[in-house]
């Protein structure tokens, strides 16, 4: 399973790649494009989403981490630090959660942040 490392708090989190985390996001955006259009455009909410998503229900709870808590962590973070992170996420979800061989992904991400 294909992850991607964020920090929020200080405290590194994994996003991972799963196929309830791509129907969560693709039911609240309608599709991985449109989600990562609203990323790419610094929307809060789909940011905060994709977040939620990648690191699951389980974990959250884990973690005691509540929506709240999650937006508040992504504001401290810096939204526009955070935008090349979950561009690779959403790319990584639309692929299956494998890594693009020709480094695509990569160059994606790079140029979002």
């Amino acid at each position: 399973m294909a992850e991607v490392n964020i920090t929020l708090d200080g405290d590194e989190v994994a996003l991972r790649c799963t196929p309830k985390a791509m129907k969560d996001l693709c039911t609240k955006h309608g599709s991985l494009v449109a989600l990562q259009q609203r990323v790419s455009g610094l929307d809060f909410n789909a940011a905060a989403d994709t977040v939620e998503a990648g690191i699951g229900t389980k974990q959250l709870a884990h973690l005691k981490l509540n929506r709240a808590q999650v937006e508040e962590k992504i504001y401290e973070a810096g939204l526009l630090e955070l935008s090349s992170s979950l561009t690779r996420y959403i790319l990584l979800l639309a692929n299956g959660g494998k890594e693009d061989a020709t480094g695509e992904y990569e160059a994606a991400s790079e140029g979002n942040g």
